[in-house]
């Protein structure tokens, strides 16, 4: 079982707050599309103390990696905005967290994209342009009203931090939550031949 830091984060889903929990074992993070794994995972070692021997224990995307190291203990949590600011420089788009939403449940990760609702009458254009906190958007394929956007500030806590903003404050905003990926394990064998 991973060590598991309360940091007051959450998300809103269906008009519920839904509580997350860090690991303290593991980070997500975004490679640069120009380097290859193994340069990757060098620069991802040159970031942080913590980093140098981590490993990668899924790929969630070509580009999206969970890491695991045994040096991110609750008492010691990475500083991840420090990491993110030197990722810049070493071929990282951007470092994070990965979440739980239950002791029981497997990792969460909170990539550097939200999906926005927005209310009757608001178009994208006069809602996305100009607004520095997102670098583009495009519509959920089947909806009319609901988008994409992609983060400024990268994944994990600022994208959690924007989504919960637009989603308590901005009325233009129907609702607001993070993109998020999840391994899902099965829980059960069904007893159905089907």
């Amino acid at each position: 079982m991973p060590g598991l830091l309360d940091q007051g984060e959450y998300y809103w889903a269906d008009g519920q707050k839904i509580p997350l929990l860090r690991r303290t074992d593991q980070v997500v993070v975004t490679r640069a599309d120009k380097l290859d794994t193994a340069s990757s995972d060098a620069a991802v070692g040159a970031l942080a103390e913590p980093l140098v021997d981590a490993a990668v224990v899924l790929t969630v995307t070509p580009e999206l990696h969970i890491y695991a190291t045994g040096k991110l203990t609750a008492t010691r949590m990475l500083d991840l905005a420090a990491v993110r600011i030197q990722a810049e420089d070493g071929g990282v788009a951007w470092v994070a967290p990965v979440y739980q939403v239950r002791e029981d449940a497997g990792p969460l990760v909170v990539a550097d994209e939200l999906i926005v609702a927005l209310q009757p009458g608001v178009t994208p254009d006069a809602f996305f342009a100009g607004d520095s906190r997102f670098l583009d958007y495009r519509p959920l394929l089947g909806t009319p009203d609901q988008f994409i956007a992609t983060a400024a500030a990268g994944g994990g806590a600022p994208t959690l931090a924007l989504a919960n903003a637009l989603q308590e404050q901005d009325s233009r905003v129907r609702w607001a939550g993070p993109n998020l990926y999840q391994e899902f394990r099965p829980q059960f064998t069904p007893n159905d031949g089907l």
